[in-house]
Formats: structure tokens, sequence, C-alpha cells
């Protein structure tokens, strides 16, 4: 513990600045959107699943920007690219409190999911992976409780805006917090962070980047190219992948078991507070360790809690189920995006951990649909279940591959 006060005395801006991005990053994230959902299908007269389409098509268009965006990390300074996304975000947001139809309700929720939930969280952990080395584990699981505190915060604060001003004048606001609190701070952290010697982080060069295996910088054709992407991509998938389609049909997965949908509410207590916890204690480990060692585990504890979940008719099993579930999202978004950094190098960090997050973002629009189309033609939730703990299973075969080739060549 005394080493991450040390760390975070000596590099607080530049942390703050990753925390920043990933809270923002909750204004395109679905358990925030989905406070909005009601009033969007009062307003523009949308069945469930005509708007569902429509969030599906946003997401999915969203997902084949990304990449693009993202590789624009690797060309311009953190101020203009970050203040880019900051500014983007303001629109998005602003376009969703005057929309008047579909076709802008579309281009609302894209920008939202782009420059929010895409584009935030890349900006914050791209830049966490790049500009710190030895203490890369320690900048991710610090600069990544931005999200959880948005997961605590945001949803009761907004819900509470809409009942105060209505739905169009809660996106004004939260348009007008990323002009009036966003950009500021931006442009404070940076400085800060020159004043605490990141500056060369900040504005681009400044000594030679750390490498990849081989010892070399990779480009994202060069990843493209090695058989260690076509691992990492399903292991990586698989936690947003499963836990889109879980989280978003809890209320009939609790009905299935008889369960209260208050009781499956509370139990998302104990998936943030272990979501929080186990970032953090996985920095140092990934830090002293590697992110590759410890890639090969990082499913495990959602198969556990997904296997409880399946095992159990307790109603009391949702607290573990949630807690493991909390367990496994915390410390796999520190080790996966250290993982690139560690077998890429950082030179084009950018459009690798963009193209990572575009098949990400993709892969949490198919699970939806997926999982709803299993239920209506009458797949129950243990089947589906079975096949998760499955998914588990093959992909942490898989990531052994990596974990057991560590720094060697090929």
């Amino acid at each position: 513990m005394n080493a991450y006060i040390r760390f975070f005395k000596n590099h607080y801006a530049l942390l703050a600045f990753g925390a920043l991005f990933a809270f923002f990053s909750s204004y395109g994230q679905t358990f925030l959107v989905s406070l909005f959902v009601p009033y969007f299908q009062d307003s523009f007269e949308l069945s469930s699943s005509l708007f569902g389409s429509i969030y599906s098509a946003a997401t999915v268009a969203s997902a084949f920007i990304i990449p693009w965006i993202g590789k624009q990390m690797d060309r311009v300074s953190l101020k203009y690219f970050s203040l880019s996304i900051a500014l983007g975000l303001c629109i998005a947001t602003g376009l969703l409190s005057v929309t008047q139809g579909i076709i802008s309700l579309f281009f609302g929720l894209m920008g939202i999911r782009l420059f929010g939930q895409g584009m935030g969280m890349h900006t914050s952990q791209t830049a966490m992976a790049r500009y710190f080395n030895e203490n890369r584990g320690k900048a991710l699981s610090i600069a990544g409780l931005g999200l959880p505190l948005g997961e605590a915060i945001l949803p009761v604060s907004v819900a509470f805006l809409i009942s105060l001003v209505g739905w169009r004048m809660g996106w004004g606001i939260m348009s007008l917090t990323t002009l009036l609190v966003m950009v500021p701070l931006v442009l404070l952290f940076l400085r800060l962070g020159r004043n605490q010697g990141d500056s060369s982080a900040i504005n681009g060069g400044g000594g030679e980047a750390p490498k990849g295996i081989k010892g070399r910088q990779w480009s994202r054709g060069d990843a493209l190219r090695n058989w260690r992407f076509y691992i990492i991509v399903p292991v990586a998938i698989t936690i947003p992948f499963m836990l889109t389609g879980l989280f978003l049909y809890q209320v009939p997965l609790a009905e299935s078991r008889g369960w209260s949908v208050e009781l499956m509410a509370s139990g998302f207590v104990a998936f943030a507070i272990s979501k929080s916890v186990f970032s953090i204690l996985s920095g140092p480990i990934i830090d002293r360790v590697s992110a590759q060692k410890i890639f090969p585990f990082v499913l495990i504890p959602l198969g556990l809690g997904v296997y409880l979940l399946n095992s159990f008719d307790w109603a009391g099993i949702v607290f573990f189920y949630l807690f493991f579930a909390g367990m496994a999202q915390g410390v796999e978004v520190n080790v996966k995006n250290a993982l690139y950094a560690e077998l890429y190098g950082v030179e084009h960090i950018g459009a690798i951990r963009s193209m990572m997050s575009s098949i990400m973002v993709l892969s949490t629009a198919v699970s939806p649909a997926l999982i709803g189309y299993l239920m209506d033609i009458g797949v129950s939730f243990t089947v589906i279940l079975n096949g998760f703990i499955l998914m588990v299973v093959i992909n942490t075969i898989l990531a052994m591959f990596i974990g057991f080739n560590v720094r060697k060549s090929g």
C-alpha cells in the first residue's frame, strides 16, 4: 500500500487524467443509457425491439469507427487527442438533448457509444499502458477506478436529475458537464502532469519507448499476422460478452429462479466492491510477475461465479456470483491492457488497443441478440449458463499458450 501511495503522489495528475476519462465513459455505458430508454420509447413511439435494434446498430457503427480514431492517439499529442474526445462526447450528449427523430437519435447514440464507452476507456487505458512501464499495473488499476465510481454515483444522480428537469434537459446538463467540467480538468491535469515530470509522456517523445517481444515495436498489421492475436481476442471478449448478456437479462434470469428483482439488483453492491478491490490488488501483481503470466487465469473467477449461479437455487448465491464476476472484471481489464504493451510495445498501442476495443464493442452488440434469440426459441438459462461455462474452459486453455510462451520469440 505504501508503494501505491508513493506512486500516486508522484504521478497523481496523469493518474487522475486516466480516471477522469474512465468516469466520463459512463455517459456511453449501457447502465446509464438504460435510464433514458423509457423516455426514448415514449417520445418517438418505439417498441422495445425497434429501440434495441437502433441501439445495437449504433453500437456496431461506433465499433467500426473506433480503430480509425483510436490509432490517432499514436500520432498526435495527448492534449489534442483527449480534448477532441471530450468535445465529441459533449456534442453527442447535446445532440440527444435536442433529437427530434429516429435518425438524430441514432447518431446521438452512436456518438455516446463512440466517444463514451469506446474512446473514453480507450483514452484512459491506452495512456496508462503507454506512459508507465515498471508501474503499468498500478497505473491501470488506479485509472480504472473511474468507471466503478461512475457506476456508483451516476445512476442515482441522473435518475434524480431526470425527475427534476426531464430527460432532454438531463442530456443537456450532461453535455454541459463535459464542456465545463471535463474539458477544464483535462487541461488542468495535463498541466499539473508536466509539473510532476511527466511532460515527455504528455508531449510525446522523450526517451526510448518500451518494446514488445522480439525486442521491437509491433504495428497493428504485425499483430494481425502473429498467432498470439487469435488467442488473445476470444479471451479478451469473453467477460464483456458474457456480462453484457447476463446483466441485460437479469430480470428474466431472476424470475426463472424465483428470485426478486430487488435481490438481483442488491447483488451489484458485491460486484462493485469486488471489482474495485481486485482492480487495485491486481496492479502490483502485474508489475511484479507480468501480465503474460496472469493472463491464463483471468477467466476462472467468472467461470466459478457462473457455475455457482447455475448449480444452486439458494437466493444468496447471487452475491457470490456477482462477487466473482466483479473479481474477474477488475483483474481482467488491467491484465489485458498491460498485456498489449508487454507483447507489442507502446509505439503503436493506440492502433492495436483500438482494434481490440472495436472487437469487444461488437461482441457486446452480439451478446444480447444471441441470448434474446435463444430465450425466444425456448432455450433455458441452465443451458445458456452451461454454454458460458464451456466458453470459459475453452478460452482458459487457449490463454495458457500466452502464459507458457512468456518472452519467447514467435
